[in-house]
């Protein structure tokens, strides 16, 4: 049996460790609601104001952990859990918010079924103002703690109506004296609190409602038979918010982890996706107003409206610095595939498969994250395919190795170089000036490429297969 305070499970801000138990997940800053938590013990004044925020929160989470925030500064000294019901068993309920946070593996949580006859004693007690003193069987029944000590628990119903919305769980480790007025104001916020979370709980099905609407709208637009008139996805797109008259472009993303050495838990892969996921759908939706996306995983799929005097090499940039964000700030990796601009309906189709294929590219081309546009690929459109393919080397590809090589070893720029000579057309000017060196170093680098090449440069024959088996070969290291 193991006894606890709620000092004792409060977690070190300077050594936090999150619950492997999966309990307790990376709860929200109490600083949006609650910028400066009460020193002293706060007056029905203070808690009340506190209260009409409660709607205010990002999300329910945040909601919930804001109010246990603030039912222990009216009760001192109490660990505050609030449960919620499982999404499929509504009558089981389950930890939703914990003040303090849990250690967590050393805390073992069941869900926990209220009797109804328990359950309507304790609505009658809360409409009435008082928090209903539980005996010892009670309190056991409301337990969700096991091979845990405690001196007592008191227990709040979150009830709007008829419908049972949660419970507010107050632990303590010595008896609990709570006043008349306290009483109050714990049964006021517990009333406030169910209020919030029916608020929260549709938006969440209105928005559950509208991504089906978004996505039933894509699938038609972009995958299916052409069953719909123009005329009827022009209509469910305006009825989405967004006006198909306008150019746009489709983008596709893919989000992955970017671990390191470390070995995630599925659970945790999920949560990191999910918490990425929405950040860049937001992002998206605040950079391009009236666009529309679907999914809300690992794969995203975007309509952007590309608005006048924007081009697609300023949206190419923006959803670059979007993925150095999530990699620096979440570890995440984003690749991003851009269409070409979609005037009229019969182009959207094309501009999918044009954007799944730059992702396909960005992938292969990019280490770490970063996107790539369909009419930027050039050659490399034509060449990803075979440098994930081939396994053979010829006489092209030999030559590159050897100056890839000789590039690494002495820290040179020879590939580089040769490559902007190729593309410059053997010119040495127009090189000189594309690499902004002079043109006696461009002349110098070129005899020590022909040095190293069993090739010759000077024969027109050789440039273009060189100039390929730079391309695979850089695709090759990038990808590879």
């Amino acid at each position: 049996m193991q006894v606890f305070s709620p000092e004792q499970l409060k977690e070190d801000n300077d050594a936090q460790r999150p619950s492997e138990s999966g309990l307790h997940s990376h709860l929200p800053s109490s600083d949006a609601l609650l910028p400066t938590l009460i020193a002293a013990k706060p007056t029905i004044y203070d808690v009340f104001r506190l209260m009409t925020t409660l709607t205010q929160a990002s999300s329910l989470q945040a909601m919930l952990h804001e109010s246990a925030q603030i039912i222990t500064q009216v009760i001192e000294k109490v660990l505050c859990l609030i449960l919620l019901p499982r999404p499929v068993h509504s009558s089981q309920l389950q930890l939703a918010a914990c003040v303090p946070a849990l250690l967590g593996e050393e805390v073992e949580m069941q869900t926990v079924t209220v009797p109804t006859t328990l359950r309507e004693r304790l609505q009658d007690a809360t409409l009435h103002g008082r928090v209903l003193r539980l005996n010892t069987q009670e309190q056991e029944i409301l337990n969700p703690f096991k091979k845990v000590e405690y001196a007592d628990l008191c227990a709040i119903p979150l009830i709007l109506g008829d419908t049972h919305l949660g419970m507010i769980l107050c632990y303590s480790s010595i008896p609990l004296q709570v006043t008349d007025e306290e009483q109050l104001i714990l049964c006021t916020l517990a009333r406030q609190m169910a209020l919030a979370i029916e608020h929260y709980q549709r938006i969440e099905r209105e928005a559950c409602e509208q991504q089906k609407q978004v996505h039933a709208f894509m699938t038609d637009l972009l995958h299916a038979d052409a069953s719909y008139t123009a005329a009827a996805l022009q209509k469910r797109a305006c009825l989405l918010g967004c006006n198909l008259a306008a150019p746009h472009l489709v983008v596709s993303l893919q989000l992955l982890p970017l671990w390191g050495n470390s070995i995630p838990t599925e659970e945790e892969r999920i949560t990191r996706i999910r918490g990425a996921s929405t950040r860049t759908r937001r992002h998206i939706h605040k950079l391009y107003p009236g666009s529309l996306s679907d999914g809300e995983s690992d794969q995203i799929l975007c309509l952007l409206r590309l608005e006048t005097g924007r081009t697609i090499d300023a949206v190419n940039q923006e959803l670059d610095t979007l993925a150095a964000l999530l990699r620096d700030e979440e570890h995440m990796s984003l690749f991003v595939g851009i269409s070409t601009p979609c005037q009229v309906l019969s182009e959207y189709r094309c501009g999918y498969a044009q954007a799944q294929e730059a992702l396909q590219v960005a992938q292969w081309l990019r280490q770490h994250s970063g996107s790539a546009s369909f009419e930027a690929l050039g050659v490399y459109r034509y060449l990803y395919r075979f440098a994930r393919e081939n396994v053979l080397s010829d006489a092209y590809q030999a030559q590159i190795a050897t100056l890839a090589a000789y590039d690494r070893c002495r820290h040179t720029n020879l590939l580089e170089t040769l490559e902007t000579y190729l593309e410059c057309g053997t010119n040495i000017a127009d090189t000189s000036e594309q690499l902004h060196i002079h043109r006696n170093t461009v002349q110098q680098r070129l005899e020590r490429i022909q040095s190293l090449c069993l090739l010759d440069l000077s024969q027109r024959a050789n440039r273009l297969p060189l100039l390929v088996a730079l391309k695979v070969h850089r695709l090759t290291s990038w990808g590879g």
